[in-house]
């Protein structure tokens, strides 16, 4: 694999918070150059992840707040979402999701690359994301907001899902035929999808997965944290009418790169 390639998905796993350490750099490294079995890393990564968490001594959500019921997606006594290996750490989670979606992004075998419609959406986050949580690749069932952004209800989560994907299909037509990929309908893609975040968790990186399937190795590692989250809370800032206009900078230099 391109080493400027893996640069872009250490960065997609960094803007969504997750650093690297020298040893798994290297580990991601040999399962890029086939000197290193994925599956195997990611049993291994997952099995140190469970250690550490059985180690620590964390807080229970207080038991007055657990009479009234566990909010859909977390863990049951925990403040974390729930997932399969069973991790209490939100912190210990966000580093084993971010360390599996990258192992499973050089396995180069997720197919990012042939997305073009709503169902190839579903497989590549259940292909990015399913070691972590049973439900990997399933339109959440709850309205979600964060920092002051409500994303898409669930009632309007299909239709506007099939406009980011009208806008997708475009910009694969004019990879498929060899043309440059016009700068308009991919940061139409960009800002409608992310404004619809069909997923609980795990949009971001699939849209960036997406992002380097039509852009030059290297293209994203020239974006950092704090641009790509000040261009997407612009963009979503009047809720239901995502403006794809402050993507414009980033994706034109990815383009171009």
């Amino acid at each position: 694999m391109n080493p400027a390639r893996l640069r872009d998905i250490e960065t997609a796993q960094r803007i969504e918070g997750c650093h690297f350490t020298r040893g798994f750099r290297q580990i991601l490294s040999q399962v890029a150059e086939g000197a290193a079995d994925v599956e195997e890393a990611v049993i291994r990564e997952i099995r140190a992840a469970k250690d550490t968490d059985r180690s620590l001594d964390l807080p229970r959500v207080p038991r007055w707040r657990r009479m009234f019921g566990t909010p859909t997606y977390c863990a049951p006594g925990h403040r974390v979402l729930r997932n399969l290996p069973g991790l209490t750490s939100p912190v210990l989670l966000n580093d084993l999701t971010g360390r599996l979606c990258a192992l499973r992004m050089v396995a180069g075998d997720r197919g990012a690359d042939v997305v073009s419609d709503a169902t190839g959406l579903l497989k590549l986050h259940d292909a990015l994301f399913g070691d972590v949580f049973a439900w990997a690749g399933h339109l959440r069932f709850v309205n979600l907001s964060s920092q002051g952004i409500a994303f898409a209800p669930v009632p309007a989560i299909d239709h506007h899902l099939a406009l980011a994907v009208d806008d997708l299909m475009i910009c694969r037509g004019h990879q498929a035929n060899g043309i440059p990929i016009p700068l308009e309908p991919l940061c139409r893609f960009l800002a409608e999808y992310l404004w619809c975040h069909p997923f609980r968790d795990g949009n971001g990186r699939t849209a960036m997965a997406l992002l380097m399937s039509m852009t030059s190795p290297g293209a994203l590692s020239s974006v950092g944290p704090d641009e790509w989250y000040a261009a997407s809370a612009q963009s979503l800032r009047a809720p239901g009418f995502p403006d794809p206009e402050p993507w414009v900078p980033i994706l034109r230099r990815m383009l171009d790169h």
